[in-house]
């Protein structure tokens, strides 16, 4: 199943940019997880979160554009009764819209949102599951919301801190099974590097 959704990751990104003939970078991204509604925040420990991002922008103006992004999530629960991980990969496109800063550091701020796919890994007990109905496994829809800023380093390179949010429509991620869709926030910081135009 990995290899399936990377080969089709790359399928995609390369006829695209023959396509849209507009310029194309890659960003490398890590940083954390953290579940984000149903346990209590005090209960909720960080996670990790990493992953590929393409990104396409409007050659013309540079203010639109749009992203594939593949990447993994896991949280993490410490309540004392339901301890657990949850690990999923995900899948999303995403429209961007991008501002220029009057900043010489951070050169530009942006906002995405989207829909995709998430598919859960092997549930990780630490004690117990969250509820006698979970199912880990059960692949369901995700809504990714970002925001962030860019910083350009080199001609080549850039740095990108983003902050995102998913919804999913499954009640699986986090405890406990109350029927409620479940979702997560991710901090991450990644290499922007320019591969074609």
């Amino acid at each position: 199943m990995r290899w399936t959704l990377l080969f089709v990751w790359f399928g995609v990104l390369l006829p695209a940019q023959t396509v849209i003939e507009s310029p194309v970078s890659i960003c490398g991204f890590l940083g954390g997880a953290r579940g984000a509604n149903e346990v209590p925040a005090r209960m909720q420990g960080w996670g990790i979160a990493s992953g590929i991002c393409a990104l396409v922008q409007d050659r013309a103006a540079g203010t639109f554009g749009g992203e594939l992004n593949f990447w993994y999530a896991r949280t993490l629960s410490t309540r004392p009764e339901t301890r657990y991980a949850t690990g999923g990969i995900l899948v999303d496109v995403r429209g961007r819209a991008t501002m220029q800063l009057p900043i010489e550091m951070l050169s530009s701020a942006f906002a995405s949102a989207g829909i995709g796919a998430i598919f859960p890994l092997n549930e990780i007990i630490l004690e117990k599951p969250p509820s006698p109905e979970f199912e880990p496994n059960t692949p369901a829809l995700a809504f990714p919301l970002a925001v962030g800023v860019r910083a350009i380093v080199t001609d080549r390179l850039s740095l990108e801190l983003r902050a995102t949010y998913v919804l999913t429509t499954t009640d699986n991620l986090n405890a406990p099974h109350d029927g409620q869709y479940d979702g997560f926030f991710a901090l991450t910081l990644g290499i922007v590097v320019p591969i074609g135009y």
